[in-house]
């Protein structure tokens, strides 16, 4: 019935305008960042990871009523809204002034997108998963690299009935790969970038078996992981490129990262103008906690030993319109006005300016550069730290990280089920990880740090005899942690 309407309209003198293709929506991801690659239950080891996420820089309905905006400038015209368009009808000067309008806008949208290069080579040799072309607009996450899952037999569930017990075996999931993330948006009209880049690593070194020495459960397996994590990010001019280096954990012959990123300039066309404000208006992603683990109470996920604050959650697009128009005096333009002459319009992270009103555009442009400013002071941080060397490149107000880790799993805990006639035990696995993990965040008076380093003795077995209901393994371990504030020498404060 819908068809045969629009057939009907267009075939009346209507003419459908497509929304632009930053209406359109597109898949968002995170950085995969994982806490740890060991997980106990191998549903959570195969959790979201952010894919199943859209999102699209101009709402359709935001679109239309703009458009409508241009409809009452263009004389005589008629607009119906359909899905994913609007269809007009006037004079032939006033559709063509809509035309115009929405091929101007994307035009405008087109000077969003950025070509990103990413080469990653580990001992010398290109990780060609990790490594490679995309394209994306200003401030969207893309990903490459994979996630390979091993299960493994993790722990039993214990039933027991009055004179009867069993225990079924769970299934773990250990995740390793190379996966690299990469964002970049727009500064100074197009001719600098700030490119984000978040790298993980996991190489499963191996899985032993453990016999608990009881009939209750069979043979647990300990998997061991080299891992390693690298957070940075490079102001740079349109062209230029992120360089970092970390060896260690996953990487022990050293990985370095280079980035190159490429904007294009502001379009220059009729209409209004879109300004990409993705550089204070998208915050950075937050980075979950790497724990020691068991057995140091007081670095539980909840409170690690140490932590960098987050950076400060960032102004959206309609707040920067708000003041805008409140220090020129005029209001943003509103559906239900009579008046013609629009002040500043928005989208979560574009303002769009008014075609020919320079005044608004000089004034937009200074907030937006006045606000991303402190992101061109830059530093370089080099870490030197038993097990791990990095040299990684740092923004102001984004987070960093550079971690070389040895995760494993060490059945050092009892789950115990007692009925009426029977019992059962089983051992249950704690998750440790050895090595060093280094957090910065850049400020206005130096660079904040904060870093722990965990190491332990092999584990020893304790044997049926001395536990009582099933064999165990535990193992002496050292955490060291500390927070400071390097100025900008490279002195801690």
């Amino acid at each position: 019935m819908l068809h045969a309407l629009l057939f009907a309209l267009t075939g009346t003198g209507w003419t459908r305008i497509e929304a632009p293709a930053i209406c359109q929506e597109r898949p968002e991801v995170r950085p995969w960042l994982p806490a740890r690659h060991i997980e106990r239950f191998w549903a959570e080891g195969q959790d979201d990871d952010g894919d199943r996420v859209v999102s699209k820089l101009l709402d359709f309905g935001e679109w239309s009523q703009w458009a409508e905006g241009d409809a009452r400038e263009a004389g005589q015209l008629e607009l119906v809204r359909v899905d994913g368009a609007l269809l007009c009808r006037g004079s032939e000067a006033a559709v063509a002034a809509m035309v115009a309008a929405r091929e101007g806008l994307q035009a405008q949208a087109d000077a969003l997108w950025i070509d990103l290069e990413a080469r990653l080579e580990v001992g010398g040799k290109p990780v060609e998963g990790a490594s490679g072309k995309r394209r994306a607009r200003s401030g969207e996450l893309v990903r490459l690299g994979s996630i390979s899952t091993t299960p493994f037999v993790a722990g039993f569930d214990i039933e027991i009935a009055t004179d009867a017990a069993a225990a079924t075996p769970t299934v773990g999931a250990v995740r390793h790969g190379t996966v690299l993330t990469l964002s970049a948006v727009r500064l100074d009209g197009g001719r600098a970038l700030r490119i984000d880049a978040w790298l993980d690593g996991a190489v499963l070194q191996g899985i032993e078996a453990f016999d608990a020495g009881t009939s209750d459960a069979g043979i647990l397996e300990l998997p061991k992981v080299a891992s390693a994590q690298l957070v940075c990010s490079a102001y740079v001019a349109s062209g230029g490129e992120l360089v970092a280096q970390l060896k260690g954990g996953a990487f022990p012959e050293g990985a370095i990262l280079r980035v190159k990123a490429v904007a294009r300039a502001d379009a220059a066309v009729a209409g209004r103008v879109l300004l990409d404000t993705a550089a204070v208006t998208r915050p950075a992603p937050a980075l979950q906690p790497l724990v020691p683990g068991f057995p140091f109470r007081g670095a539980t996920e909840v409170d690690p030993p140490a932590l960098v604050p987050r950076a400060p959650a960032l102004l959206n697009a309609g707040a920067l319109g708000g003041m805008l128009s409140r220090d020129s005096g005029s209001g943003s333009f509103s559906l239900g006005s009579k008046s013609v002459k629009r002040g500043y319009e928005w989208a979560e992270h574009l303002l769009a300016v008014p075609a020919g009103d320079q005044e608004r555009l000089e004034a937009a442009r200074a907030l937006v550069a006045g606000l991303a400013a402190p992101q061109a002071a830059t530093h370089r941080l080099k870490v030197e730290a038993p097990g791990l060397s990095a040299d990684l490149p740092l923004v102001r107000g984004r987070p960093a990280r550079a971690a070389a880790l040895l995760e494993r799993s060490q059945p050092s805990a009892m789950s115990l089920e007692i009925a009426q006639q029977s019992w059962s035990a089983v051992p249950e696995l704690q998750f440790v990880a050895d090595g060093v993990s280094v957090e910065a965040l850049a400020a206005q008076d130096g660079i904040e740090t904060a870093c722990w380093l965990a190491a332990g003795e092999a584990p020893r077995t304790v044997e049926k005899a001395q536990a009582n209901l099933a064999r165990l393994q535990l193992a002496e371990r050292r955490l060291a942690s500390a927070r400071g504030l390097l100025d900008r020498a490279g002195e801690t404060v």
